[in-house]
């Protein structure tokens, strides 16, 4: 198995996941619904860990034990964030104390990783921690509704999947999977030797496509793997024809510590499917697919022919 992934989404923040209970608190009546805030999100829990992505956006959370107060926020702060900055944002109904930090990552090339997170009382003792991670403008309006439903309702088990993974609801299709394949981040799933596919869900056809050249961006940035070579190219994803950029990638490590080839074929593209907007990229070393053809995994999902 390879070991360099160079297109899993952009986890930033390192927090862990908190056990939220429902019921515990009476919520207030104005509180957005969970679908509307995290219909497009999918989630996954590691140990005490907890992950979510959606709208290109990725949110982490961790409890702390410590009392909530301003000294405890700040060696939070210090601890995820050394560099952030407070910010002055109201959380309508959740009780004082608490604290918003941010900090934007300027990565060149217009590119900026906008990082933001909320420390706060947590309902049931401690300190609470929700981050948000985002490669656009954040949208500190939506996140602040995310937080009140997270600390008033928690969020519901139908966002999360289980980590072994035997099939997948691809955009609303599911997908019989074998042993070899595992959630890298969510929506993200590697098969070893066979390919990987990155997606995302959007509102609108627009900002899919923004996020989908955003993310060739912050790959190319990277600095394990070169751009060998990028053109469009028309091919059809789940049956539909679309138009994808297909860029060679090459890694900066050796084939031998590779074991195989350090070539990575990478489709970014974005499409509507199935009533839903989706930025998706589908990729696989040049080893594990036939001359000139697409890798198994992604094979499930994009066709070079139509069909």
């Amino acid at each position: 198995m390879k070991t360099l992934r160079i297109l899993t989404t952009i986890f930033i923040l390192n927090f862990g996941w908190f056990n939220l209970l429902y019921g515990q608190i009476t919520p207030p009546n104005d509180l957005i619904s969970a679908d509307s805030l995290f219909g497009n999100y999918h989630g996954l829990k590691v140990e005490n860990n907890a992950f979510m992505e959606g709208e290109g956006v990725e949110i982490v959370i961790r409890p702390f034990k410590e009392e909530a107060n301003e000294k405890n926020f700040q060696k939070i702060k210090k601890k995820l964030m050394p560099k952030a900055l407070a910010i002055n944002e109201e959380l309508k109904d959740i009780p004082k104390p608490y604290q918003a930090f941010q900090y934007i990552d300027n990565q060149g090339d217009s590119l900026q990783v906008i990082q933001t997170f909320f420390v706060l009382s947590a309902p049931q003792g401690g300190i609470l921690a929700i981050g948000f991670a985002a490669l656009f403008a954040s949208n500190l309006a939506k996140q602040k509704e995310m937080v009140r439903s997270i600390y008033f309702k928690g969020i519901p088990e139908k966002y999360f999947t289980p980590l072994i993974i035997n099939y997948l609801d691809f955009v609303g299709r599911t997908i019989e999977l074998g042993g070899a394949c595992e959630w890298m981040s969510p929506h993200n799933v590697q098969c070893s030797g066979y390919g990987q596919i990155n997606w995302s869900l959007y509102p609108d056809l627009k900002t899919a496509e923004l996020m989908r050249d955003l993310q060739l961006k912050a790959n190319q940035n990277k600095r394990m793997a070169e751009m060998i070579s990028q053109e469009w190219v028309t091919v059809w994803f789940e049956g539909k024809e679309t138009q994808a950029l297909r860029v060679v990638h090459k890694a900066k490590i050796p084939r031998i510590v590779m074991g195989g080839s350090n070539r990575l074929i990478a489709y970014y593209l974005a499409q509507e499917i199935r009533g839903k907007y989706v930025h998706c990229v589908l990729s696989f070393y040049e080893d594990e697919a036939p001359k000139g053809g697409l890798a198994p995994f992604v094979a499930e999902v994009l066709s070079l022919e139509r069909k």
